[in-house]
């Protein structure tokens, strides 16, 4: 009798390895048509998902990086992994459970895990929407793309929360984007995001631009296709935002922690340190119940 219970439990082991083993879903390498990820899928080598098709991610699914790793060996960085997008993402969770997590399998998480998620379709643009996406190297990288990112929490990147690159056009609204490590937003190469609804604190710097970038952080001019601004820009370590272009940069309409122009000026890097860079336009601040109104 003894012997058949310690059998039993052998077997019982046996089949609850086995079905954990089976759920455990590994990302493949190259998606090269339409394909829908939900659950809990690990990534261990670069993802391409090749033009024409579309990933879908559904709400409340889990995508863990395996730390520092990339069998491939292949993409921005060959030691760590990322998603590289030609096709389409749709990433659209949901609140509370239903929210998409992208972050680092690793028992003890640390920026720069892995490498990010990289949009490269500048024509069909993706959607990541009530997602996490932490401990990267750059969380979103907009690379010559316009996706719409909104009301995601994006932390915990040593380069960028969002990077915007190659003439980038993303909308950016609605999101928490906190403690990443250079910065939450950088702007460079001739971007130009619509930055509007956010929360950006407690990074190094909350927004760069740099060389030819001019993002729309918000006017009181609004129109379809500009930025009502109402971001809340502060508590960031080194500057909230710091203009190394030489455009001036529309800042109107937004939430500093002060209504007081000299102390909100002492957090921004502009011309006022340096007569080559742009302006930031950041006056008038927004008022509760002075939001400007779509067109």
């Amino acid at each position: 009798m003894e012997s058949m219970k310690k059998l039993m439990g052998i077997i019982f082991t046996v089949c609850m390895l086995s079905a954990a083993a089976f759920a455990q879903q590994f990302a493949p390498g190259v998606i090269m048509t339409d394909a829908n990820w939900s659950g809990e899928i690990w990534v261990k080598g670069d993802v391409v998902v090749e033009k024409g098709a579309t990933l879908t991610i559904m709400p409340g699914t889990q995508v863990m990086f395996l730390p520092v790793s990339d069998e491939n060996k292949s993409g921005a960085d060959p030691a760590r992994s990322e998603i590289t997008v030609k096709g389409r993402l749709i990433a659209q969770g949901t609140r509370n459970n239903g929210r998409i997590i992208f972050t680092s399998g690793g028992t003890n998480p640390q920026m720069n895990d892995w490498s990010g998620i990289v949009l490269k379709n500048p024509r069909t643009p993706s959607v990541l929407n009530n997602c996490l996406i932490e401990y990267a190297y750059k969380g979103v990288n907009c690379y010559g793309s316009s996706p719409e990112i909104s009301e995601c929490e994006i932390r915990y990147n040593l380069y960028a929360g969002i990077s915007c690159e190659v003439r980038a056009n993303a909308v950016i609204r609605k999101n928490s984007i906190t403690s990443n490590e250079f910065a939450g937003l950088v702007c460079e190469l001739a971007s130009n995001p619509i930055v509007e609804q956010n929360i950006i604190t407690q990074n190094t710097n909350g927004v760069i631009i740099f060389d030819r970038s001019q993002p729309n952080l918000g006017t009181v001019n609004y129109t379809r296709g500009s930025s009502r601004g109402e971001n809340l820009i502060l508590n960031n370590f080194e500057a909230n935002i710091y203009n190394h272009s030489a455009n001036d940069i529309l800042a109107q309409n937004n939430l500093w922690n002060t209504s007081n122009p000299a102390d909100i000026a002492t957090n921004i890097y502009d011309k006022r340190q340096n007569s080559a860079k742009g302006e930031i336009l950041f006056l008038p601040v927004f008022e509760a119940g002075g939001s400007p109104q779509p067109a």
